[in-house]
């Protein structure tokens, strides 16, 4: 972590928030195929570069899943966006989708 540039560790947080998210999402989907329709709704952790963000988007399940079909794209409430990382691609009413410059890192290659 020590080696991480400042804007590698906004990119890295991104990341840590994405995979809460998709562990929230697998979860759910485990739990209850009813709840985990595509076009059910579900609340997501912003995925912001802030590691103290807590704020959460309200966004249907396959346009989530649509939005991190690649690997630069992540969703965060509107004005979390950091323009020297990312830029906004999609604005929508409660949530944006900002893709990053550079591809963020692997999670396995995160240490906290």
């Amino acid at each position: 972590m020590s080696n991480m540039s400042y804007d590698d560790r906004l990119a890295a947080n991104e990341v840590v928030f994405r995979e809460h998210n998709r562990k929230l999402l697998q979860l759910v989907s485990n739990s209850s195929k009813k709840v985990a329709a595509k076009n059910s709704s579900l609340q997501f952790y912003c995925e912001c570069s802030s590691p103290y963000c807590l704020e959460q988007v309200s966004i249907d399940i396959a346009t989530y899943e649509d939005t991190h079909r690649q690997d630069k794209r992540f969703v965060i409430k509107p004005g979390h966006e950091q323009n020297k990382i990312e830029k906004v691609i999609d604005k929508q009413p409660g949530y944006s989708v900002v893709e990053k410059y550079e591809v963020p890192p692997e999670p396995e290659e995160i240490q906290e």
